[in-house]
C-alpha cells in the first residue's frame, strides 16, 4: 500500500560520502586491488554502508565505473550511489596545499551525468593566456601544456587535474545561472587546516574574508572533529543566529574515510562513521542541510534515542478488516499522525494506547473506542516493542486487560488535554501531574521507600505536620481549662453573695435554736457549740482522707489501664507509622512507655495510710449513756477536741443536748436547727474555698493566656519550617527551571501561606446568633472584620505578629462576640467553642505549586495552561521514558506559542523518548522535523460498519509525504518555505 520508500520514515543509516575508488585520478594507492575487491570491502563492513559518495577529482569516471558494478549486483547493501566531484580552489592553506571543495550531485535525474558534465564544463582555468574548461579533453590538454613531455593520456589527465584551480566565486556564479545545479547539487568544503578552509589564514587576518566567503558559500562541512560539529550546529562559541548571520546557515558536518588505499576503505580515523537520518536518498542529504543537528551524527553508532524497552516498534490489529494495512511500523523518534477530520487519526492513537494498557482513563463519548465499540468485535491490538516484548489487549474489552497491568505509555488524549486546559480550571488534575513530575525528579535514594508524591510529601513534611498537630491538640485542651477558669472567675461575685446569705442564715438559726433552751443552760450550750465545731472540723478531715484514699485507688486503676491499654496502643500506633525503622521485637518493646514499678508500691502505701487515717478520725462507735449517767461527760474539759474521733464528738454532742433540758418536741427542733447549722456552716466553708479559687482564677487565667500565646506561636512556627521543607521537596524542579529559557524561564516554584478567611468566618458565624441586632448581625460582617485585621498577619506575619493580631482582635470584639452568644448552647460549652474557633489554625495552609509569569497555574487561561501542560511533559518530565502520545495539542494553543515554545521542546524530547502526536498543525510536523509521518485516510461511511481506514507513512524527505503535508495541513507549504527561509537555506 505504501507509496513511500521507507514506511518507518527517517531512520539512521550509515553514509560514506567521501571515498575514492581504485583508479581515482590522483593519489591512487590501491595498487593491484580491483574494483571487485573494493566492492567486497564495502559489503563486508560491520556497520553496513547504505549510501556511497564516489569521489574523484573533476571527473565522473570512478562514479560511472562503480555504477556499473552496482548494476551488476556487486553492492547489495548500498542503496544510493552519488558522485562527489572534488575540486581544488585557487587559494592555498598555511600548510601549502589547495583548499578542497566537493560538489555533491543527486543521481535522481536519469540524465544527471550529462547535466553534471555540462555544469563542470562551465568551470574554467586560465593558463598561459588560454582558457581551459573542466572537461576530460581540456584537462588533458592543460596537462600537456604544463608538461610538454607527457604523451600518455592518463598522465596528461592527472597533470591537468593537478593544475586546475577554480575560485569559490566562480562556482557560486555558475550555480546562479544553472537551474539544474540549484536543484541537484550541494557544495561541501573541507574544514581542516591541511587542505580545508581553516588553513586559509595569516597572522594579519588578510585572508579572513576569503575564508568566510568559502564557508558562507558551502552547504556542508567535511569534518569529523567534534568541535567542528558543535560549532556548525550553533553549540560552540557562536550561537545559531550568529552563524546564520555570518555564514548564511547552520551546516551539517559529514565525514568519510577519504580512502585512497585498501586498508582505509570504510574506516575513517577514530571510528568516526557518518550517520544520516532519513531515507537513503539524496533528498535526505538536503534535509540534513536543513536539520544539521538532528539528522547528522558522527560516531561509531547512531544516537539511541528512546530506550529499547520503552519503544513501540510495530502495531498489529487482528480481526480488523476496516484497517489497511492492519500492521504498521513505528519510528522510535517523533511520529506525526495527520489527516482530515474524521480520517482515523485519533483511532490510531487510541489503538496504541489500548495495546499499551493506557486507555481506561481516556474513554468517553468522544473517543474512537467508545464510538466504534459495537463494530470492534474480536479485534485485538498487539504492540511489538524493540526489546522483543509484546503487549496484547482486546479493543472492545481492553479494561479487563488493564486491571493488573501498569500503563506502558503516557497518553494525553484530546479529552484529557481539554480537561486540564478547561476554562473552569481542573487544577487538581494538573497539579497531580506536576506532583508526579516532582516525584520522578527525585533520585531513588531521596525517595526512600515512597512510591508517589503523597508518600514523599509525608516523608519530608511529617515531622512539621505532627508538631503542628500536637500544638493544636494542646491548644484545644488548654481552651477547656481556660473556659473553666473563666467561669470560675466570673462566679466570684455570686459566691460572695451566697456566703453572705448563708452567714445570715447561720445567725438566724443560732438565734432560733437559742430560744428553745431553758435558762441556766448557757454553759452546756457553749460546750455543745465547741463540740459541734470540733465535730465539723473532724468530719472535714475525715472527708479529706476519704478523698485521698479514693484518688489513690483511682490512680492505681489509671496505672493499670496505662500499662495494659494506653502504652500498648501507643506502641502499636508507632510500630505502624514508623515500620520503616526495622526494629526487632525486643527493640520495639524497649520503647514501650512505662510507669516505674515503684509507683504501685507508693500508691498502695498511700492508700493504706489514708485508710488508717480515715478509721482513726472516725473512731469506734460510742454508745449513748443511760439517763442516770448523763452527768458524766464523755470528753473532759481538758481534752483536745480536735484530736477526738468523730463518733466520740457526735456522742458527746448528743449527751449535752439531752442535758440542756428541753421537751421532746423542742428537742427535735433543736436537733433540726443544729443539723441545719452544721450544713450551713459547711456550705460557707465550701463557698469560701471556691471564692478563694475564684480570686486565684485571675492569676491562673493570666498564666493560661501566656501559655495559649506560646502554643499559638508554636503552631504558627511550623509554617516557616514547612515552607523550607517544601522548597527542599521542589528543589530538583526549581533547579531545572532556573536553567531554562523561553516559557520555561517564566515558570517557577512558589510556596505560599494562605488563609481561608471565609471558612474561618463561617465557622465563627455557625456559633453566633446572627439574628441579634449586634455588630455581627447577618452573614459577612465577621469575614469583613477578619479580612481587614487578621488576613495580613495570617498570611505574611511572623508567629509573634499573628498571635498579637488575634489578641488585638479578641480585645476589640470581646463584647461583640459575647453579645451574639447562642442561647441554645450552655454557656460553658459555647465559650469553649468560641475560644477554640478564635485560636484555630486549620484554616491556614502552606500551598505549593508552580507559577507562570507570576500567576498560579490554576489561575491561567486555558491556552496558557495548555502550554504549561505540554512543557511539563516535553521538557520538565525528564524521568518518564515511556512513549508519549499527544492528541491534537494545538487545539488550545495559538500558532505563535506552538512555534516559539513547543517546536524546540518536541525536537529535544524525541531524543530521549518516543513521541506520537496527532496534529493538524504544520509547524509541529515540519519545524519539529517529525521522523515519521502517518497519513490517515477514511473511506465512505456505510451504515452498520466502520469506514475503511488507510494509513500511509514515510519521512519528510519523501516527496509524496511532503505533498500530503502541504495538502492536508493548513499552512503546510508555507511551513516548509518558512523553515528554509528561517535557516537561510537555498536548495
Amino acid at each position: 500500500m505504501s507509496r513511500t520508500k521507507n514506511p518507518l520514515g527517517s531512520v539512521w543509516n550509515r553514509w560514506e560520502p567521501h571515498i575514492h575508488v581504485p583508479g581515482t585520478v590522483l593519489n591512487d594507492q590501491y595498487g593491484a586491488l580491483s574494483v571487485e575487491d573494493f566492492c567486497r570491502a564495502i559489503n563486508d563492513q560491520d556497520q553496513p554502508i547504505r549510501a556511497l559518495g564516489v569521489t574523484d577529482y573533476l571527473v565522473t569516471d570512478s562514479y560511472q565505473l562503480l555504477r556499473t558494478h552496482k548494476a551488476d549486483g556487486r553492492l547489495p547493501n548500498v542503496d544510493l550511489l552519488f558522485p562527489n566531484i572534488e575540486v581544488r580552489l585557487d587559494v592555498g592553506t598555511v600548510k601549502g596545499r589547495a583548499v578542497n571543495a566537493h560538489l555533491l550531485f543527486s543521481p535522481d535525474d536519469a540524465n544527471h551525468l550529462d547535466q553534471i558534465h555540462r555544469f563542470l564544463a562551465g568551470l574554467k582555468f586560465r593558463y598561459a593566456d588560454e582558457d581551459y574548461f573542466c572537461t576530460s579533453d581540456d584537462l588533458k590538454r592543460l596537462g600537456r601544456k604544463h608538461d610538454p613531455s607527457i604523451t600518455d593520456n592518463r598522465l596528461a589527465l592527472q597533470a591537468g587535474v593537478n593544475q586546475f584551480k577554480v575560485s569559490i566565486t566562480a562556482i557560486v556564479d555558475l550555480v546562479k545561472n544553472n537551474k539544474w545545479s540549484q536543484n541537484n547539487m550541494l557544495i561541501a568544503v573541507a574544514a581542516s587546516s591541511q587542505d580545508g578552509s581553516s588553513g586559509v589564514r595569516t597572522s594579519d587576518g588578510a585572508f579572513d574574508a576569503l575564508r568566510d566567503q568559502i564557508q558562507h558559500s558551502s552547504h556542508i562541512i567535511f569534518s569529523g572533529n567534534p568541535k567542528d560539529v558543535e560549532f556548525w550546529c550553533g553549540r560552540g562559541v557562536m550561537s545559531p543566529s550568529e552563524i546564520q548571520a555570518k555564514y548564511r546557515s547552520l551546516k551539517p558536518c559529514l565525514h568519510g574515510s577519504d580512502a585512497h588505499e585498501a586498508n582505509k576503505i570504510g574506516r575513517p580515523d577514530e571510528d568516526r562513521l557518518c550517520w544520516i537520518k532519513g531515507d537513503v536518498t539524496f533528498e535526505a542529504l538536503r534535509q540534513a542541510c536543513i536539520e544539521p543537528s538532528g539528522r547528522v551524527f558522527i560516531g561509531p553508532e547512531p544516537p539511541r534515542g528512546a530506550q529499547v524497552g520503552e519503544t513501540v516498534s510495530r502495531l498489529n490489529v487482528t480481526n480488523a478488516t476496516w484497517m489497511i494495512p492492519s500492521e504498521l511500523g513505528l519510528n522510535p523518534g517523533m511520529v506525526a499522525i495527520i489527516g482530515a477530520r474524521g480520517s482515523g487519526k485519533t483511532a490510531l492513537a487510541d489503538m496504541i494506547a489500548v495495546g499499551a494498557y493506557s486507555m481506561s482513563a481516556h474513554v468517553n463519548e468522544r473517543s474512537f473506542i467508545r464510538r466504534a465499540e459495537r463494530f470492534l468485535g474480536n479485534s485485538t491490538v498487539t504492540l511489538n516493542w524493540e526489546s522483543s516484548e509484546q503487549t496484547v489487549s482486546r479493543l472492545a474489552d481492553f479494561s479487563e486487560d488493564e486491571l493488573f497491568e501498569e500503563p506502558r505509555v503516557q497518553y494525553l488524549s484530546q479529552q484529557f488535554v481539554d480537561e486540564l486546559c478547561a476554562s473552569d480550571g481542573v487544577a487538581d488534575r494538573l497539579l497531580q501531574e506536576i506532583e508526579r513530575v516532582i516525584f520522578n525528579s527525585h533520585s531513588e535514594i531521596d525517595r526512600e521507600d515512597a512510591t508517589n508524591f503523597a508518600g514523599l510529601f509525608n516523608l519530608t513534611c511529617q515531622a512539621a505536620i505532627d508538631e503542628r498537630k500536637r500544638a493544636e491538640q494542646e491548644l484545644s485542651a488548654l481552651t477547656n481549662q481556660y473556659v473553666q477558669y473563666t467561669l470560675l472567675e466570673a462566679s466570684g461575685t455570686e459566691l460572695k453573695k451566697r456566703i453572705e446569705q448563708e452567714s445570715r442564715r447561720i445567725e438566724q438559726l443560732t438565734k432560733e435554736r437559742q430560744g428553745l433552751v431553758a435558762k441556766g443552760q448557757e454553759g452546756r450550750i457553749a460546750r455543745q457549740q465547741e463540740v459541734l465545731k470540733a465535730q465539723a472540723a473532724r468530719k472535714g478531715a475525715l472527708e479529706a482522707e476519704q478523698k485521698k484514699r479514693r484518688s489513690f485507688q483511682l490512680l492505681l486503676a489509671d496505672v493499670a489501664d496505662f500499662r495494659q491499654r494506653v502504652a500498648k496502643g501507643w506502641l502499636d500506633e508507632k510500630q505502624s507509622l514508623r515500620s520503616e525503622a526495622g526494629l526487632t521485637a525486643d527493640e520495639w518493646n524497649s520503647l514501650m512507655p512505662s510507669i516505674a514499678p515503684k509507683a504501685d508500691e507508693i500508691l498502695q502505701g498511700k492508700t493504706e495510710i489514708a485508710t488508717k487515717a480515715t478509721a482513726s478520725i472516725l473512731g469506734s462507735e460510742v454508745k449513748q449513756p443511760e439517763e442516770s449517767n448523763l452527768q458524766t461527760p464523755l470528753l473532759r474539759d481538758s481534752d483536745d477536741l480536735m484530736t477526738a474521733t468523730v463518733n466520740l464528738l457526735t456522742a458527746e454532742a448528743n449527751r449535752l443536748s439531752r442535758l440542756i433540758g428541753i421537751d421532746r418536741a423542742k428537742s427535735l427542733r433543736f436537733s433540726n436547727f443544729t443539723t441545719q447549722l452544721q450544713t450551713a456552716e459547711k456550705q460557707v466553708g465550701d463557698l469560701t474555698t471556691q471564692l478563694k479559687k475564684a480570686n486565684d482564677a485571675a492569676m491562673q487565667l493570666k498564666q493560661l493566656r501566656t501559655r495559649r500565646r506560646e502554643l499559638y506561636r508554636r503552631a504558627f512556627s511550623t509554617f516557616p519550617e514547612f515552607t523550607l521543607l517544601l522548597e527542599r521537596l521542589y528543589d530538583p524542579l526549581q533547579k531545572l527551571l532556573s536553567q531554562e529559557t523561553g516559557a520555561l524561564a517564566k515558570m517557577k516554584f512558589a510556596v505560599n501561606r494562605s488563609a481561608d478567611v471565609a471558612a474561618w468566618a463561617d465557622a465563627g458565624e455557625d456559633i453566633f446568633d446572627l439574628r441579634k441586632d449586634g455588630p455581627f448581625k447577618g452573614r459577612g460582617a465577621l469575614q469583613e472584620a477578619a479580612t481587614s485585621e487578621l488576613l495580613d498577619a495570617w498570611e505574611d506575619g511572623t508567629p509573634e505578629e499573628a498571635e498579637a493580631a488575634v489578641d488585638a482582635f479578641v480585645e476589640k470584639y470581646r463584647d461583640s462576640i459575647k453579645y451574639h452568644q447562642l442561647d441554645s448552647i450552655p454557656k460553658a460549652e459555647w465559650q469553649a467553642k468560641v475560644w477554640t474557633w478564635l485560636f484555630a489554625t486549620d484554616h491556614i495552609r502552606v500551598s505549593y505549586g508552580l507559577q507562570y509569569a507570576g500567576i498560579n497555574i490554576e489561575k491561567l487561561s486555558p491556552g496558557t495552561r495548555g502550554i504549561v501542560l505540554l512543557l511539563l511533559y516535553l521538557a520538565i518530565d525528564q524521568h518518564d521514558m515511556r512513549p508519549l502520545i499527544i492528541d491534537q495539542p494545538e487545539e488550545n494553543l495559538d500558532p505563535q506559542s506552538i512555534y516559539e515554545e513547543l517546536v524546540s521542546r518536541f525536537r529535544s524530547a524525541k531524543e530521549r523518548r518516543q513521541i506520537i502526536v496527532v496534529t493538524h498543525n504544520a509547524n509541529l510536523v515540519v519545524n519539529a522535523d517529525a521522523d515519521q509521518i502517518i497519513v490517515a485516510e477514511a473511506g465512505e461511511h456505510e451504515p452498520g460498519k466502520l469506514p475503511e481506514i488507510k494509513y500511509i507513512s514515510g519521512g519528510l524527505e519523501d516527496q509524496y509525504i511532503r505533498g500530503k503535508v502541504c495538502q492536508i495541513l493548513e499552512g503546510g507549504e508555507n511551513a516548509f518555505r518558512e523553515r528554509a527561509k528561517r535557516l537561510r537555506i537555498v536548495l
